[in-house]
């Protein structure tokens, strides 16, 4: 029974570590696939100067985020996050 249950914990641990995540905590998004905060239209910002992705026609709770600026760490499925690099870039896009 004890070894039952010990292989049962240790399926759950391992895939709690399968789900990858970014610097901020967020899971990564598959490639390709829709994303809620429609992040796939706007790819092409990245490696963009920043200003260029502040005059983007972003979606209403898009929020351009400076390299080392403070961040909410609120999560909200449908906001698209732009994430800029410390060379003044869009370094990547992610949604929450």
């Amino acid at each position: 029974m004890k070894a039952l249950v010990l292989s049962g914990l240790l399926a759950l641990a391992a895939g709690a570590c399968a789900a990858t995540a970014d610097s901020a905590g967020q899971t990564a998004e598959t490639p390709g696939a829709a994303t809620p905060c429609a992040m796939e239209r706007h790819q092409s910002l990245v490696g963009r100067p920043e200003s260029v992705a502040r005059a983007a026609d972003l979606p209403e709770r898009a929020r351009v985020i400076c390299h080392n600026c403070a961040v909410t760490m609120d999560y909200h499925e449908g906001r698209l996050n732009v994430w800029i690099g410390e060379d003044g870039t869009v370094e990547r896009l992610s949604c929450g």
